[in-house]
């Protein structure tokens, strides 16, 4: 076995640890009306909810909140060190809707530990897209992360125009597994050495 194919073993390894699906578990869906008839579901890396009635406005109440949760282990030997955030929001009007997502970490035990290791906080209303979509870069790299997500939307009544705001899908994307600081580079930096010593 030469250098080649130990750097192309050592590549390939990189890779398989990266496209490691993630787990999700203990998701919790929030109370109340804009909550009801959400569901979600999740693929690989990402976990998507859809909230059919998170919606204010004209004809309707003019406030309210939804939220949710969830827990992801990344995997054994790896660790998380970013998350992507997107959220689709149609407002109207008066219309706005303020997002808050928080991330902990999580012990063994399921217990968070200590406080958010990642914050992001957005607002959409008609000033600007009713996408939106952004990283999340986590202070420390962990296993076992929380994720509790928030939503206030208001659309209070104005006179002679449309007033709206909703929530129609949030999708999250747990990506950036990596290995562990040093795993696989000890191992590949070992074996490249191994392999040198026999050539000799």
């Amino acid at each position: 076995m030469n250098i080649r194919t130990l750097s192309a073993i050592a590549v390939l390894g990189a890779a398989a640890l990266n496209a490691h699906a993630v787990t999700f578990s203990n998701v919790v869906l929030g109370s109340g009306s804009l909550m009801a008839g959400s569901s979600y579901t999740t693929l690989g890396n990402s976990i998507s909810f859809m909230t059919p009635n998170a919606i204010v406005g004209d004809g309707m109440a003019a406030a309210g909140t939804a939220g949710m949760q969830y827990d992801a282990d990344a995997g054994s030997g790896l660790k998380v060190d970013k998350v992507w955030a997107n959220v689709s929001a149609p407002v109207a009007g008066s219309g706005a809707v303020a997002f808050t997502e928080l991330v902990f970490e999580l012990d063994s035990m399921g217990n968070e530990v200590g406080g958010p290791i990642g914050t992001l906080t957005h607002t959409i209303d008609v000033t600007n897209q009713p996408f939106y979509s952004a990283w999340i870069s986590l202070s420390k790299q962990v296993q076992n992360i929380r994720v509790k997500k928030s939503f206030t939307l208001a659309a209070p009544d104005v006179a002679n125009q449309f007033d709206y705001a909703s929530v129609a899908v949030i999708n999250q994307s747990v990506v950036s597994t990596v290995p562990e600081p040093a795993t696989l580079s000890v191992l590949a930096l070992g074996a490249v050495a191994a392999l040198r010593r026999r050539n000799k």
